[in-house]
This record gives structure tokens, sequence and C-alpha cells, in this order.
């Protein structure tokens, strides 16, 4: 059992710092993304444009999806491995070993790992987020806030939706604040210049 959670946490990370928003900036646009952006599906978003910002968050859901998945098979009903795969793949993907650490927010692997653990819950959030996403383009006219605000108000409602199905201490209600706090932790200054820096050109 520990040799399989080592292996499994191990495989989580090094997919999750496969960087999709990175490779597809060099690709598509030739621009080191992470001199302009977070590189992920929000910085995507913004310096790709929505097409691009979608792949890339296809992609990230995909990367985080086959290690939790195959965590669920493996581990069941032991919640614990399965948490320290989904924290793995979303921690390669913030601070990835393949780009000096440099990573994105973790939206879409995050999205990816509750696709597999709680699909209904996620479904409801994803709908919800994409409304707020869209308002908030229609309203005040940016479309830099479209992703920020609908990931936000789905980081916010996935605790409450979870505990609302266990009405308990159930581990996946856990998961949800622990990646909700990833995601302050991420935004906190030190951690985000030194996430952030820009490369000298």
């Amino acid at each position: 059992m520990i040799v399989k959670t080592i292996f499994m946490i191990i495989l989580a990370y090094l997919l999750g710092s496969v960087n999709w928003a990175y490779i597809l900036g060099r690709t598509v646009k030739k621009i080191d993304i992470r001199k302009y952006d977070n590189p992920g599906v929000a910085g995507a978003w913004r310096q790709l444009g929505p097409k691009w910002g979608a792949l890339v968050a296809l992609l990230d859901i995909g990367k985080a999806v086959l290690p939790v998945y195959l965590a669920k098979v493996l581990f069941l009903p032991d919640y614990t491995p399965i948490i320290l795969v989904v924290l793995a793949v979303i921690l390669g993907h913030n601070w990835p070993i393949f780009l000096q650490f440099r990573g994105g927010m973790g939206l879409g692997t995050t999205m990816g790992a509750f696709l597999i653990l709680l699909p209904k819950e996620f479904g409801i959030v994803f709908l919800i987020a994409v409304a707020v996403g869209l308002g908030s383009w229609l309203i005040l006219k940016r479309r830099k806030a479209t992703v920020a605000y609908g990931a936000m108000v789905g980081y916010i409602l996935m605790p409450i939706l979870t505990w609302m199905r266990f009405k308990e201490p159930h581990p996946l209600f856990f998961l949800t604040l622990l990646l909700f706090a990833v995601v302050i932790i991420r935004q906190i200054p030190p951690i985000k210049r030194l996430t952030e820096r820009r490369q000298e050109p």
C-alpha cells in the first residue's frame, strides 16, 4: 500500500507539472506565457484567447483525471491516499518541476479531481461558475476577469455542496477546504512573487 501510494503521488506530481498553457503558448503564439501571465487556464484564456484557453482547460482536466481515477480504483474506501494524489497533481501544476516551480493556479486540475470524486456537485458548480463568468464579462466588459470570478465562486460553492451531500465531516469535504486553502496560499504576496516572477528577455 505504501509503495503504491508513493508511486501514485510521484506520478500525479509529474503529470501535474506538464504545463499545457506554456506548451501551447510556445507552439501557437511563440511566447513564454510566464512573461505575461500565470501559465494556467486563466492565463491562457487572457493571453492566447478563449479557444486556446478552453483547450488548456480540457488538457489540464485530463492530466488530473488520470491519476485521480487510478487512485480511486486502487485505494477506495481509504480516502487518505486519494487526497494525497489530488494534492500532488495540483501542487505539480502550481509549482511544476519542469518550469522552475512557476506554474498556474490549479483551476483545471482541480476541476479534473472534482469531476472524478464529486461529479454531481462539480456539474452544478460548473454551470453556476460559467454563468457567473459570462455575467461578469457582459456586465463589466472585462474578459480578463471572466475565468477568475467564475473560479472563485466555484471554490466557495464546492465545500458547501459537499457538506450538504454528506452532512458530516467527510474526507472529501476537507479536501474541498484544502484546495480552497491552496488557492489562498497561492495568493500570499511572497509566494505569488516567487511563483510569478517574470523572466528577463
